[in-house]
């Protein structure tokens, strides 16, 4: 998989972020001064599927930038699983909230791989990006 590196500004969320994990993950990346994980986007809407939470850190601390997996969220691989009952979630409707800026609840959907559904961040590669770099 290849990582490029988008401008913070033209990715959209499609779902809100868990403020207390927000927090934490923001104090250790802070602490650490790297990125560890890039985010995965679609490819051609640039909606995250993956990296809500670092995104919305890049975000704050004032980075440009930030390295990204590219992947099209209709590959037959990417399957959308539910993490709320209650809401139906799908390809479509992840789309239409990134798009419209209507965002999910935090972890209403998680995007898995293949068929035995391995989550999108354990088949990304792991990286170690300064954050002096993304400035």
């Amino acid at each position: 998989m290849d990582i490029i590196y988008l401008e913070i500004s033209k990715i959209s969320p499609h779902e809100e972020v868990d403020q207390d994990y927000l927090i934490r993950l923001e104090q250790i990346i802070r602490k650490d001064k790297h990125l560890k994980k890039p985010i995965v986007v679609d490819k051609t809407h640039k909606i995250i599927l993956d990296g809500h939470h670092r995104w919305t850190i890049a975000k704050k601390i004032g980075l440009k930038r930030i390295p990204v997996v590219e992947l099209d969220i209709f590959d037959d691989n990417i399957s959308v699983l539910s993490f709320r009952e209650g809401i139906k979630v799908s390809k479509e409707l992840v789309v239409e909230s990134g798009l419209l800026a209507k965002l999910l609840p935090y972890k209403t959907t998680k995007h898995v791989w293949g068929e035995d559904k391995t989550p999108l961040i354990e088949i990304i590669p792991d990286i170690l990006i300064p954050l002096s770099e993304l400035f």
